[in-house]
């Protein structure tokens, strides 16, 4: 089993960046009160067989879908608590938990 660290960093209320470490990151700016702007961290174990290319792959796609949102006709916070529900149900899944 490993352990990944997924950092979410926003600025503006919109996803900034996105990173995956096998440590975990120190000195981040923790989320604001708003959630506009600062780090979300989410960490898991993971079977070895379950690479991280398979989970980077999988964030990827979520961050692509949030790339094309129309942010004047749709809630930042809306799909931003989306793209945090896909994070927690992708970690489950790679936890073993479906």
């Amino acid at each position: 089993m490993s352990k990944v660290y997924v950092v979410v960093k926003m600025w503006n209320g919109l996803v900034d960046d996105v990173s995956v470490h096998r440590k975990e990151p120190q000195g981040l700016t923790p989320i604001d009160e708003d959630g506009d702007n600062g780090n979300f961290i989410y960490h898991t174990k993971i079977d070895e067989e379950r690479t991280t290319d398979n989970l980077e792959q999988e964030i990827l796609s979520a961050l692509k879908i949030n790339r094309d949102v129309n942010w004047i006709e749709h809630d930042a916070n809306d799909e931003f608590d989306n793209l945090i529900t896909f994070v927690k149900t992708l970690f489950s899944r790679y936890r073993g938990n479906n």
